[in-house]
């Protein structure tokens, strides 16, 4: 290669460096706006801004996880939930995925929280949708709720909303049994694991939700005709 060609190659290498140092103050920049809008509670700003920085840049998940939590705010106060929940589950998910490190003073972050709040946010979001997009949403459900019990066992959240989706996923099921010979050992399934932690439940906010569902789950046993 020619001194030109050289020269050429090593410019475009200081272009590159330029560029993903400029990506990088851009996220740090991006964090330290959020930040100064969180305190302030402009949950809207937050929710309304882009979040475009790269998995590796500093502070990156930290992104990710306030417009989440920014958004399901927003959505818990009902301000146009079905949006809200959708923006909610999408950046607490790439949020949780790009954290290597929790429970860190200068993060501020909490696993359990999060993951309870992203699987929140994707049970409601299904609950608005029909068809072929809840079920997609259930199956997303269903995956993180399978990871929050393996990073949390036996937490009562991680539990409901694992068999919340278990059972969700039965809905053609309950509608034609005879096109499902497993029905009954799966009903008893998830109302035995519902069951083996209702009595911890109790006193706790996830009570009503094991109540209801151990309940619902019983009826359609009953009209499955399971043993």
């Amino acid at each position: 290669m020619n001194g030109k060609g050289k020269l050429y190659r090593r410019a475009a290498g200081l272009v590159l460096v330029a560029f993903l140092l400029a990506l990088t103050a851009c996220a740090t920049s991006q964090l330290s706006k959020f930040k100064k809008q969180y305190d302030k509670q402009e949950f809207s700003s937050i929710a309304e801004s882009e979040v475009t920085c790269k998995a590796s840049d500093e502070g990156c998940n930290q992104l990710h996880l306030m417009k989440g939590d920014a958004c399901y705010r927003l959505a818990k106060q009902d301000q146009a939930p079905l949006q809200h929940y959708e923006c909610a589950a999408m950046h607490l998910g790439i949020g949780i995925e790009q954290t290597q490190q929790w429970q860190l003073e200068k993060f501020n972050l909490n696993r359990p929280q999060t993951y309870e709040n992203l699987c929140e946010s994707l049970r409601n979001w299904r609950d608005m949708e029909k068809g072929a997009k809840a079920d997609q949403i259930n199956e997303q459900l269903l995956t993180d709720g399978q990871k929050f019990l393996a990073v949390e066992p036996g937490n009562l959240a991680a539990i409901y909303f694992l068999e919340d989706a278990r059972y969700a996923k039965m809905h053609a099921c309950l509608l034609h049994p005879e096109r499902c010979p497993s029905l009954c050992n799966d009903l008893t399934s998830i109302l035995g694991d519902l069951s083996a932690n209702a009595s911890r439940a109790k006193g706790t906010k996830y009570e009503p939700n094991y109540q209801v569902l151990i309940k619902e789950i019983s009826k359609e046993k009953e009209l499955a005709r399971c043993p």
